[in-house]
């Protein structure tokens, strides 16, 4: 290699004059840049950003086809009932529930793991941590998402329901060691929300997008609403402010929104992707086109949402739990997983890909990759952050006895392959999530409760696992 050990590395360029790399390549014949226009990631013109156009592949991991794991970990020891992951750095995790012992009222707690990832083991250390002393079981729990710009930092949603009209609460939380340190909860909507997402708008530093059903009385009931949060600036900035809601617009008066998810393409500030059911209620209301897949494309521009024109992603099926995660390796690019209802509930992914101009309002999707062949609920899924190739998917395999099943996807174009079906929960499950270590890649952290009288009933249990050679 003609690359300098140590220093700038020179691009042979004279101001005035057309741009070239010769140390890249090596010889002594410089190559101009017009040579990788529109190759790989360079754009098809105009300026190259060595940076952001150029991925080398030297320090790349090889994927497997099948995710190894260590085995299942218990971090609680009486009942829960929701619960939900976030990853941090430094090899942590926080794992949050509702605490469904007797006479424990269904509080909100925070609960820190440690993963030794050379063997895929956990131990914890510290306390439970109440975050709401409260009856916290809102409508499909909470969503946790850590800060990719300040990876032990996080942003929690939940529903206060021991609160005057059950408003949902957004609070930020920064992980030491193995305690947290919680800001003061800021109030999404002062009315009920039935399910809702986050996630964090990568370009835009501090900022969070909410994605939530408004079931308040009123105009917005049932409406796809969209709000953006800000967080007080710097690493370790817990304050929330939001911004004024976005709906999403209702053509026949009539569509419902439900099962949301939110998804932030991390190589375009301020572009995200919704996916999720929709329905119709009332008399007249079009019945073939209730509970079908949706996709919409949204921008923030400084708080301000626009949204693109709905996409009836799957307009003969039904849908059911829809999960939605952008792959950095192409702008645009995302996967979504869902139950597809009109098929025997089976459990399926697929690829999407969105215009490639900022503001592009075209969604395409991919065909069908079956995961399980029988998921009524309980399926989440989270593709590999740094790279982009592979997806992992936990879920409740109906097919086989309501097993804790999770299984590795391998994502190539617009298609997905998946590996080796794997029970690491072997007894019926409730509430599987999953999601990768940012800070790590190919490496995963899967929590679950138990539902069945064995193995033991409704525990905390948390699995690490590698999907890396």
């Amino acid at each position: 290699m003609a690359i300098e050990g140590s220093g700038a590395i020179s691009l042979g360029t004279t101001a005035g004059t057309d741009r070239s790399i010769s140390a890249e390549f090596g010889g002594s014949v410089p190559h101009s840049l017009s040579e990788y226009y529109d190759k790989g990631n360079a754009p098809a013109s105009g300026e190259i950003q060595m940076g952001a156009d150029f991925h080398g592949t030297s320090d790349a991991p090889t994927f497997r086809t099948t995710h190894t794991r260590g085995s299942l970990s218990v971090w609680r020891q009486e009942k829960v009932r929701w619960c939900n992951i976030g990853v941090a750095a430094s090899n942590k995790f926080v794992a949050v529930f509702s605490d469904g012992a007797s006479g424990s009222g269904y509080y909100l707690k925070a609960k820190v793991g440690t993963v030794n990832w050379s063997n895929n083991s956990i131990t914890y250390g510290g306390s439970e941590i109440t975050v709401y002393s409260g009856n916290s079981m809102g409508e499909y729990g909470h969503k946790i998402e850590f800060d990719p710009n300040n990876p032990n930092r996080f942003v929690l949603l939940y529903q206060a329901k021991s609160d005057s009209n059950d408003p949902a609460h957004a609070i930020i939380g920064i992980v030491s060691g193995d305690s947290i340190t919680f800001g003061t909860p800021a109030v999404i909507q002062t009315g009920s929300v039935f399910r809702f997402d986050v996630d964090w708008d990568k370009g835009n530093a501090n900022t969070f997008i909410v994605f939530y059903r408004d079931s308040s009385s009123g105009a917005g009931n049932r409406y796809g609403t969209v709000k953006v949060g800000t967080v007080s600036s710097g690493g370790s900035g817990t304050t929330i402010s939001f911004g004024t809601s976005s709906s999403l617009p209702r053509p026949n008066g009539s569509e419902e929104v439900n099962e949301v998810s939110i998804a932030c393409d991390p190589n375009n500030t301020g572009r995200f992707v919704l996916v999720y059911y929709e329905q119709y209620s009332g008399q007249g209301c079009p019945p073939e086109t209730s509970q079908y897949g949706v996709a919409v494309t949204g921008y923030n521009n400084n708080g301000s949402i626009s949204f693109g024109t709905k996409n009836l992603f799957r307009p003969n099926e039904r849908i059911n739990h829809p999960n939605t995660s952008f792959c950095p390796d192409v702008a645009g690019k995302f996967v979504s997983t869902f139950v597809d209802n009109d098929d025997s509930n089976k459990a399926v992914a697929c690829v999407g890909q969105v215009a490639s101009s900022g503001t592009g309002t075209t969604v395409t999707m991919g065909s069908n990759a079956t995961i399980s062949t029988s998921v009524m609920d309980d399926l989440h899924m989270d593709v590999e952050p740094t790279y982009g190739t592979v997806l992992m998917c936990a879920y409740r395999d109906n097919a086989n006895g309501n097993k804790g099943t999770l299984r590795m996807g391998t994502i190539s174009g617009t298609s997905i392959t998946f590996g080796t079906s794997d029970v690491y929960y072997d007894s019926a499950v409730q509430r599987e999530r999953v999601m990768f270590d940012q800070n790590n890649a190919g490496k995963f952290i899967a929590v679950v409760k138990g539902s069945s009288s064995t193995n033991p009933s409704y525990w905390g249990n948390a699995v690490a696992g590698n999907c890396v050679q």
